[in-house]
């Protein structure tokens, strides 16, 4: 697992260089959900190239009491819808970042990799809607 965190004015293309070691990314995203939507589309591209190949993304956020909620930003709402991503909602970063690490641990299934990842674990996960 890679977590990324965005910070202003990084580059998409980031990603390109991290896709041949990591099964998975976690992106901690600016605000409540979202991706930067820069000239040339880098996050949007790369983010397809991580997710046709089955390798899991899971969206984050730097807003811990409030949780991440994709649906706010437009950019967000679309790179959800279009590649299956997976979001945090409420779980702490690094709630997301161990059971994840467990997950992939036990399958590179994506159907039960999204499963699992929404299955609560001691109250990991309050506030969802998959």
């Amino acid at each position: 697992i890679f977590l990324l965190k965005l910070i202003p004015g990084i580059d998409g293309k980031v990603l390109d260089a991290l896709f041949p070691s990591y099964s998975g990314l976690i992106i901690e995203s600016f605000g409540v959900g979202g991706l930067p939507s820069y000239d040339g589309g880098d996050y949007h591209r790369a983010v397809g190239h991580w997710t046709s190949l089955g390798k899991t993304v899971i969206m984050t956020t730097q807003v811990t009491n409030e949780g991440s909620n994709m649906s706010v930003y437009e950019v967000g709402k679309n790179i959800k819808q279009e590649f299956g991503l997976l979001e945090a909602y409420d779980m702490t970063l690094e709630a997301a970042v161990t059971k994840t690490m467990w997950i992939l641990g036990q399958t590179k299934d994506p159907k039960e990799i999204r499963r699992l990842f929404y299955q609560t674990v001691n109250r990991d996960i309050l506030w969802k809607s998959v």
